[in-house]
């Protein structure tokens, strides 16, 4: 069974405002691209693992005692593009509920471009990963994650995902450190932000580990 990643170039052409979105605009961008029954992997993507996992990490790091939050936490594989949909949607109804206002709008900031543009998202040319083990075990496992300091994450270089998604790819189709650094930040900058200082350092230690 393939996984389809929407390839997110050219994401941020958005002519809506981010700052206008709602609750409501959420749940309806939800309930119209990730069905409760979807046919196949393709209704089943990325975008609300992202988005789960978002909130979750907002909510967890001052709050890693509360039992309501931590039933937030990611703790087991999706078996099927069902399984999928229902648990991460579920996460993210419950999540932003507990978000407070800033937090709601840092979420829009985020992910607003794919609220707002669904149908470009899902429209746009997609990479087929032959064995969806592969992004499932970058989703599912901390270690194959190298985290951005804007909260949202790709797969590390050892993790092999080979689309935009993971370090792996950006590493094979650049020549050197410096355009394997520009290639991930024009990558992040489909989601509206940018490498920090420390993300770049980040990146080139991870990068000079694995190309000595």
């Amino acid at each position: 069974m393939n996984i389809k990643i929407p390839n997110l170039e050219k994401l941020n052409e958005s002519t809506n405002n981010k700052s206008d979105l709602k609750e409501s605009d959420l749940l309806v961008y939800l309930d119209e691209n990730f069905p409760d029954n979807p046919k196949s992997w393709k209704e089943a993507t990325v975008e609300i693992v992202e988005m789960a996992n978002w909130i979750y990490e907002t909510l967890d790091y001052p709050n890693q005692n509360n039992p309501q939050i931590q039933e937030l936490k990611d703790t087991k594989k999706s078996k099927s593009p069902k399984e999928w949909n229902l648990k991460h949607k579920k996460r993210i109804i419950n999540g932003f509920k507990l978000l407070d206002s800033y937090n709601k709008k840092q979420f829009f900031e985020t992910f607003g471009e794919w609220i707002n543009n669904p149908k470009k998202l899902n429209e746009s040319q997609q990479i087929i990963i032959e064995d969806e083990e592969i992004i499932e075990d970058v989703v599912n496992i901390k270690s194959n994650q190298f985290n951005f300091d804007c909260g949202l994450y790709m797969g590390t270089i050892k993790s092999g995902l080979d689309t935009k998604f993971g370090l792996a790819y950006h590493a094979l189709n650049t020549l050197n450190l410096e355009e394997f650094i520009d290639s991930v930040n024009n990558f992040l900058s489909t989601t509206n932000n940018q490498l920090t200082e420390n993300d770049i350092e980040k990146l080139t230690a991870h990068y000079i580990k694995y190309n000595k």
